[in-house]
């Protein structure tokens, strides 16, 4: 879930036809004195623009909300008996 895309130098992306992705990344230990098990954050990425849901989360947490943003992004692609 970590993957970023490259894109060329100058390379303009069709945002339009760029899947818009949710990740799953390590974010700063240092920063506001968060403890190390709690770095995890969350974004939305489509092309090489991309914003952050949320950060300071434990793992579990982060996988768990990322998964549930994937299901309301593509919900056909989820099994449809779990609950919210």
């Amino acid at each position: 879930m970590n993957t970023i895309t490259q894109i060329e130098r100058g390379a303009v992306p069709d945002l339009n036809q760029t899947a818009l992705r949710v990740e799953v990344d390590r974010g700063s230990t240092s920063a506001k004195g968060r403890p190390p098990g709690r770095v995890w954050l969350v974004k939305l990425r489509r092309g090489n623009c991309a914003v952050i849901i949320a950060v300071g989360l434990a793992r579990p947490c982060a996988d768990h909300l990322a998964a549930q943003i994937n299901q309301l992004l593509h919900p056909s692609e989820h099994t449809t008996g779990q609950p919210r």
